[in-house]
């Protein structure tokens, strides 16, 4: 009998537990299914902070999934997202987008003074400038003691 007893309460135990279970879920469920549905917006051509302000009158989240050279945008312009153009979706989920970083630098461009300054200062001769490709390029003159500089690192003195 005492058996019977100690099964009894251990199938009411998991029948409660499973009863928490399923009315948990089920209110988790309908609130998330209550989200209204709303439509995505076009954000490919848009600039980036434009497409921020689109997306959250949308009552959507904008995630930059990634950023990319593209010869077609300038930068800072979204080319591509995901859910496409005007899909219903629940408000609230995210909106990805990839940013362009505009065309991809070529070798042609100029060299900024500060690339060419930490070259030099890191006794390395700077990269070479279109102009000067096959010309010898002089190379940064060893520091010397008349220059007030130490021709190689000493301890400080005590």
């Amino acid at each position: 009998m005492r058996q019977l007893l100690n099964l009894g309460r251990e199938l009411s135990i998991i029948a409660g537990a499973l009863l928490v279970f399923v009315m948990s879920a089920s209110v988790a469920m309908y609130l998330m299914l209550r989200q209204p549905a709303v439509r995505t917006p076009a954000l490919v051509g848009k600039p980036l902070s434009e497409a921020e302000r689109m997306a959250e009158q949308a009552g959507l989240k904008l995630q930059v999934r990634n950023t990319l050279y593209d010869e077609r945008h300038p930068a800072q312009v979204i080319i591509e997202q995901w859910p496409p153009p005007g899909m219903s979706v629940r408000r609230g989920q995210p909106l990805r987008v990839n940013v362009s970083l505009g065309p991809r630098p070529s070798d042609r461009t100029p060299l900024p003074e500060a690339a060419e300054r930490e070259a030099i200062g890191s006794g390395e001769p700077p990269p070479l400038r279109e102009a000067e490709r096959g010309r010898p390029h002089p190379l940064p003159s060893p520091p010397t003691e008349e220059r007030g500089e130490p021709s190689s690192p000493r301890r400080p003195e005590r």
